[in-house]
């Protein structure tokens, strides 16, 4: 009788540590979903950000490109004057 009572606590305990476990599994699930999302949603607004600063890149760039060449033909035309 005390062999088989003890069985039955053994089991129980094991049990119990299982329930535990699968707790902290469906826990870790939740906030490994919760992480995915908000990668998620952070990894949108970096492309949306990086679309933003290209454009914004190629505008610099015809811009200098204006810049350089009106700088370049005032230089010439300064050049030629003299």
């Amino acid at each position: 009788m005390v062999l088989y009572k003890s069985k039955i606590s053994i089991q129980d305990s094991t049990i119990s540590i299982l329930e535990q476990k699968e707790v902290n599994y469906l826990n870790q699930i939740d906030n490994l979903t919760i992480q995915d999302s908000l990668h998620t949603e952070e990894v949108s607004r970096l492309k949306k950000e990086n679309i933003d600063l290209s454009e914004k890149n190629k505008n610099l760039k015809i811009t200098t490109k204006i810049l350089g060449g009106g700088l370049l033909g005032a230089l010439t035309a300064l050049i030629l004057f003299l």
